[in-house]
């Protein structure tokens, strides 16, 4: 879509181009044919571009104003939402490495206190089964 304007702008602007390049030698062929004086082509081409000016400010506003329907109509998302899109993204994967790393911490406590916890058990099994056999009568 963007791409089909931008042609459709770049048309348009070398349109205006080729239309004032040939002007100005249509000028310049009647000055030179003395079929205007030198004043009265420089008067045409000033006025000329004076309205050349004022129709172009006119159309980037046309243009503009179809531009801005265009995505509302669509639902475009502007420059200022995809910013906004952006920021909002960085802070939620700020917020989701932090939290790795919390997850990360207790993780580690946790194999660590595994780790601990069953040398203790075998140390309690052992201590248990002694108990077991002196309470257990001789025979």
């Amino acid at each position: 879509m963007e791409d089909l304007l931008k042609r459709f702008v770049y048309t348009g602007v070398g349109m205006v181009a080729f239309t004032t390049e040939k002007f100005q030698e249509t000028i310049d062929r009647l000055v030179a044919e003395r079929k205007l004086s030198t004043e009265e082509g420089k008067k045409i081409i000033n006025d000329f571009f004076a309205n050349t000016e004022t129709k172009k400010e006119e159309f980037e506003s046309q243009m503009t104003n179809i531009v801005e329907r265009i995505i509302k109509t669509f639902n475009f998302a502007t420059h200022s939402d995809i910013e906004k899109l952006n920021k909002r993204i960085k802070a939620l994967e700020a917020n989701d490495a932090a939290l790795e790393q919390e997850v990360e911490a207790v993780k580690s406590t946790t194999v660590k206190k595994k780790t601990v916890a069953p040398a203790a058990k075998k140390t309690t099994s052992s201590t248990t089964a002694n108990k077991d056999e002196a309470n257990t009568p001789a025979k």
